[in-house]
């Protein structure tokens, strides 16, 4: 999986190890004994101090709750798997990067968890789709749709900063352009 050091890949195995342990000084040092065996170089110390944030930080759906039997997508996965959360006042949509769907597809059990760079990422693209709906709004595009007086379509989407720009014209017909 790489790095024995990188979050992602410590995450579900410390998860994991602390929802088969009770929450007892023998059970935090079983699960750590857990995760020093997995092969993760992690000290006690950074362990213990892990503990409470762990519990308490949200997680992904684990693979298996999310994928049928045989699906192997990192796409898909990261379509389906999302939490909503409050996040600077605001309810937004977290999707798991792709470091995130690889650890969960590695991990199929076990929820990965969401990160601090996962909850602005999911934040930045909600104020994003936010000034689209205002500037939608403010000029006439209600929903990023606009119909013609010939009876044709045209379909807006956000730029990168939240713009409404013209991908798509549907005419009377059906064609597209």
């Amino acid at each position: 999986m790489g790095d024995k050091r990188d979050y992602r890949a410590l995450t579900p195995v410390f998860r994991a190890a602390l929802e088969a342990n009770e929450d007892t000084p023998e059970g935090r040092k079983s699960a750590w004994d857990t995760v020093t065996a997995a092969g993760h170089d992690v000290d006690w110390h950074t362990f213990k101090r892990m503990i409470p944030w762990m519990r308490t930080i949200p997680s992904f759906p684990a693979w298996n709750e999310v994928m049928k039997e045989g699906e192997g997508s990192l796409v898909r996965y990261a379509q389906r798997a999302v939490v909503e959360r409050e996040y600077r006042e605001k309810l937004v949509r977290i999707r798991p990067g792709f470091q995130a769907a690889k650890a969960a597809q590695a991990f199929p059990d076990v929820g990965v968890a969401v990160t601090p760079k996962d909850f602005q990422r999911a934040y930045d693209e909600h104020l994003k789709l936010e000034r689209f709906e205002k500037f939608c709004e403010e000029d006439g595009i209600p929903g990023g749709r606009k119909e013609m007086p010939d009876g044709s379509v045209q379909f807006y989407a956000p730029d990168a900063m939240g713009n409404p720009t013209h991908v798509l014209t549907q005419h009377p017909n059906g064609e597209t352009s």
